[in-house]
């Protein structure tokens, strides 16, 4: 399978790791997030989107893979934007 985006985390917000255990939600977000948002985001430097993101896909975070469940609406327009 090849690569659909590839970014770097440039900021992590102070939920942002909470998001991920208590919602077992990954929030990536760009420079620019509101406020409220942004404290629950992984801000990324890259929104270089190369194709659709669908369920039954995976995302690698330092090597090591987890299953996409859900997408949510727009996901490569919000990405790209």
């Amino acid at each position: 399978m090849s690569k659909i985006f590839e970014t770097k985390v440039v900021a992590v917000g102070p939920e942002a790791q909470g998001m991920i255990k208590g919602a077992n939600m990954l929030v990536l977000f760009g420079a620019g997030a509101p406020i409220d948002l942004a404290e629950f985001c992984f801000t990324i430097d890259n929104k270089d989107v190369t194709r659709s993101i669908h369920p039954g896909g995976k995302v690698v975070v330092d090597n090591q893979a987890y299953p996409i469940t859900a997408v949510g609406n727009g996901v490569e327009t919000n990405l790209s934007n």
